[in-house]
């Protein structure tokens, strides 16, 4: 029994003393033009490169678009801070007005607390409205110009919207409510 498995099977007659040679395949084996191949190669390396710039020009289009609203958010603080510099000393805000004046700012309507004095001068245009961080203030018609100076859209119009001109669509004289 200290005979291998292949020595048993030779023995028996079952197994051959040779290992028999390998037929050929019906295809016949098709050898690649080292031509193609390296067409192929190079078709693959190109487009890997072309790849990797696109995704490149992709992540500086990116950094850029973060720089600049990094630049914009500065700039809107640098702005903000210099609007709180004029408000601080020239606010006019009572705590104790119990007047509401509606207007019309971003697209809403927003009102400020005043009182009967500062409707009066509020209507009339000698004192202003400045918008800053989600709150109204009062200020004085020269303090509001020059915070609209540093940004418009600080400063709400007061004058509201003028009524919209008929003469485009104009009500025809016959028309019978």
């Amino acid at each position: 029994m200290a005979d291998s498995l292949r020595d048993q099977l030779l023995k028996a007659g079952l197994a051959r003393a040779t290992p028999p040679k390998k037929t050929r395949s019906k295809h016949p084996l098709v050898k690649k033009n080292p031509s193609q191949s390296s067409d192929l190669e190079r078709a693959w390396q190109a487009r890997a490169k072309e790849e990797k710039e696109c995704a490149k020009k992709e992540k500086d289009r990116a950094k850029k678009r973060i720089e600049l609203k990094q630049a914009e958010q500065k700039r809107r603080r640098e702005i903000n801070n210099k609007i709180v510099i004029l408000l601080d000393s020239t606010r006019l805000n009572k705590n104790d007005a119990e007047i509401s004046r509606n207007f019309f700012h971003f697209g809403k309507i927003r009102k400020v607390m005043v009182d009967q004095a500062q409707l009066a001068q509020l209507n009339s245009g000698t004192i202003a409205v400045v918008y800053l961080r989600g709150r109204y203030h009062l200020v004085s018609k020269a303090v509001a110009e020059q915070v609209q100076k540093l940004s418009p859209e600080h400063v709400p119009d007061l004058k509201g919207s003028d009524e919209p001109d008929e003469s485009e669509h104009p009500v025809p004289d016959d028309l019978i409510w």
